[in-house]
C-alpha cells in the first residue's frame, strides 16, 4: 500500500514540475510582432554567442475558430539552435494557458556536435485554434557570434470552422440528395 502511494505521489510531483518547466523561458523574453501576413522573423537575436533566447509574438488574433499552420526556418550560414516552437492561447488577463500550447516539429535538424552552422526547419501541422489572441514563442541557443542568428517563419490560417447550423443544414441537403439517388436507382 505505501508503494502505491509513494508511486502517486511521485508521479504527481513530476506532473508538477513538468508543467512549471514547459513555462520557464530560456534568458530574457522579447517581445516581437507578426505581420500582417502572418510572418515573424528575428533578423539579429539580441544575445552573446552561447547563451538562450526567448522571443514571443503576441499579435495572433483570430476572430472565429481557425485551421493555422505555419514554419519556421534559420539560414544554412548561421549559428542557431532552435530549440522550441509553439503556440499558445491568453486568457483575459493576458497569460498563457499552457493547456493550449499546440507545437511546432523540427523538421531538419543539425548535429550541433558535428556542425559550426547550419539551417533548420520546424513546421506546424494543420491545427484547430478556438477564437482568442494566441502568442507565438521561440527559444533556442546562439552557438556563435562570428555566423550571427536569425530566423524566419509564416503562420497561415485557413478556413474557419463552420456554425454547426451551416454543418447541419449541408448534412441535410447531402442525406436528401443521397435519398433521389436511391429512388432514381429504384425506378
Amino acid at each position: 500500500m505505501r508503494t502505491k502511494k509513494a508511486a502517486v505521489a511521485l508521479v504527481s510531483l513530476a506532473a508538477g514540475l513538468l508543467s512549471l518547466a514547459s513555462q520557464v523561458h530560456a534568458g530574457p523574453v522579447t517581445q516581437l510582432s507578426l505581420g500582417a501576413g502572418g510572418e515573424f522573423a528575428n533578423a539579429a537575436i539580441r544575445t552573446q554567442g552561447g547563451e538562450a533566447f526567448s522571443d514571443a509574438f503576441r499579435t495572433l488574433t483570430l476572430s472565429s475558430d481557425r485551421l493555422v499552420s505555419g514554419n519556421l526556418l534559420t539560414q544554412a550560414t548561421m549559428a542557431v539552435d532552435v530549440a522550441d516552437v509553439f503556440l499558445v492561447k491568453l486568457d483575459a488577463k493576458g497569460q498563457a494557458d499552457m493547456s493550449t500550447r499546440r507545437s511546432f516539429t523540427e523538421q531538419l535538424a543539425v548535429d550541433w556536435s558535428q556542425a559550426d552552422y547550419g539551417a533548420e526547419q520546424w513546421s506546424l501541422a494543420p491545427v484547430l485554434l478556438s477564437a482568442g489572441t494566441w502568442e507565438l514563442r521561440v527559444s533556442g541557443d546562439v552557438l556563435g557570434g562570428k555566423h550571427g542568428a536569425a530566423y524566419s517563419g509564416r503562420l497561415q490560417t485557413g478556413n474557419s470552422v463552420p456554425e454547426p447550423q451551416t454543418l447541419a443544414l449541408s448534412l441535410v441537403a447531402l442525406a436528401a440528395m443521397a435519398g433521389l439517388k436511391r429512388r432514381r436507382q429504384k425506378a
